[in-house]
């Protein structure tokens, strides 16, 4: 996954309720990596992300993601 901006360009980066779309752990990865990529040191990345609690069926088939 690439994003179209160059790296380092954005102070602030936010992801709000988007990474659950993405199909794999892999995409997602790729997608939290990009958001790092794209936000200059010393910047800020905010995730938001669901709350496990509203989908537990879900959960037995997902996995943690560590960046």
């Amino acid at each position: 996954m690439d994003f179209y901006f160059r790296s380092n360009a954005f102070d602030v980066c936010l992801c709000i309720a988007v990474l659950h779309h993405l199909s794999t752990a892999e995409r997602r990865l790729s997608g939290l990596r990009e958001l790092v990529r794209i936000t200059r040191p010393g910047g800020l990345v905010l995730v938001y992300v669901w709350a496990l609690e509203q989908e537990a069926k879900k959960l037995e088939t997902q996995t943690t993601i560590t960046v």
